[in-house]
């Protein structure tokens, strides 16, 4: 495992960076951010559990739910502006 102190660059669609900014808190890195909100471990721990496939898999569906959550936000904004 690497220090601390080693840095590298990770691909993560742009909606999901969006996401953690919009919850990153002032003093916070983007990291610091995306390991708070994950409640999980740092990621160099847990990389290479999972394969390709199945972190994509994890991936379409978190990506499904967030989408899922956005709509019925949106269907419920839009029934109070109805009425």
């Amino acid at each position: 495992m690497g220090s601390t102190d080693e840095m590298t660059t990770m691909k993560v669609p742009s909606w999901f960076k969006d996401w953690v900014k919009a919850h990153k808190r002032g003093d916070e890195t983007m990291f610091e951010a995306w390991q708070r909100i994950s409640g999980g471990p740092h990621p160099g721990e847990v990389a290479g559990i999972l394969s390709d496939e199945d972190a994509e898999t994890m991936l379409d569906r978190i990506e499904a739910k967030a989408e899922s959550a956005a709509a019925s936000k949106r269907d419920l904004r839009d029934a109070f502006d109805d009425s």
